[in-house]
């Protein structure tokens, strides 16, 4: 609205929605949400089944107000939401490392081996350290669907989404290749 905005990063295979702002973050859920973690600037809760990570920078915890969830981000602009693919511990602690590298482009490229017969495409992901810490990665998480995951050697973590398309598994990486034949 001329003094205030909001910019969100968000796309196919990526758990997170990355946000900078000039004021408060405000989110606001329909119905119950459940809390079932809160660690200074991450909170965990489940909404309608659904499990999410909330993250503002070191310093900016997150208040209930109403049916929203408001942190005034230590006045640093920046916070990140996912989709979390459960509820457990380990899960939240996985997302969290993860959640301050801000996806900033994707691209995809391919080669073909016509000895070999096969096809190479590699997707890679830019980022920007957010609020760089001794315990975060500037190393994005990604989803994959079952075409990809299938053709990859990536090392893929155990958790998983359920989507229309099959289970979506997770990858922390910048990149990687999906080989087929041709």
């Amino acid at each position: 609205d001329g003094a205030k905005h909001l910019e969100a990063t968000f796309g196919h295979g990526l758990p997170f929605v990355y946000a900078r702002t000039s004021g408060d973050a405000r989110i606001t859920v329909e119905g119950d949400a459940k809390v079932w973690s809160e660690k200074g600037e991450v909170l965990a809760l489940t909404v309608h089944g659904h499990d999410f990570g909330l993250f503002a920078p070191t310093g900016g915890g997150w208040k209930k107000d109403g049916a929203a969830f408001v942190s005034d981000l230590a006045g640093k602009g920046f916070f990140s939401v996912a989709v979390l693919p459960d509820h457990t511990p380990e899960t939240l602690e996985l997302f969290r490392r993860h959640a301050y590298a801000f996806v900033t482009g994707t691209r995809v490229s391919w080669n073909y081996d016509p000895k070999a017969a096969k096809v190479t495409s590699h997707f890679e992901a830019t980022t920007a350290l957010a609020e760089p810490g001794a315990d975060r990665v500037d190393e994005p998480i990604l989803s994959l669907y079952p075409h990809q995951w299938k053709a990859t050697h990536a090392p893929l973590a155990k958790a998983s989404y359920a989507s229309p398309r099959g289970p979506m598994r997770l990858l922390a990486a910048k990149s990687f290749d999906v080989e087929r034949p041709f």
